[in-house]
């Protein structure tokens, strides 16, 4: 599956009915990121995807409010966000 972009470059957006990020946003999310995105982690495996508003809180599966974390730092940013 190819990356469908607008004009500008930018992601084409995609409604989130469900809070499962769809394949090909993941993959684009992957193919951007590489690795964990918290600073000085740089793990390339066993990542998560992680929506930076939370999809509870209306956080869209756009890749701009994605990101690409560890698993331990996915649960920490987590706990951080709701105590």
């Amino acid at each position: 599956m190819a990356l469908v972009e607008d004009r500008d470059g930018n992601p084409l957006d995609i409604s989130p009915k469900t809070r499962t990020i769809p394949a090909g946003v993941r993959r684009a999310l992957n193919a951007r990121d590489g690795c964990c995105r918290w600073p000085g982690c740089g793990q390339t495996r066993f990542r998560d995807a992680h929506h930076l508003l939370f999809w509870e809180d209306g956080g869209e599966h756009r890749l701009d409010n994605l990101a690409s974390c560890a698993g331990a730092i996915t649960a920490w940013c987590t706990r951080a966000a709701s105590g």
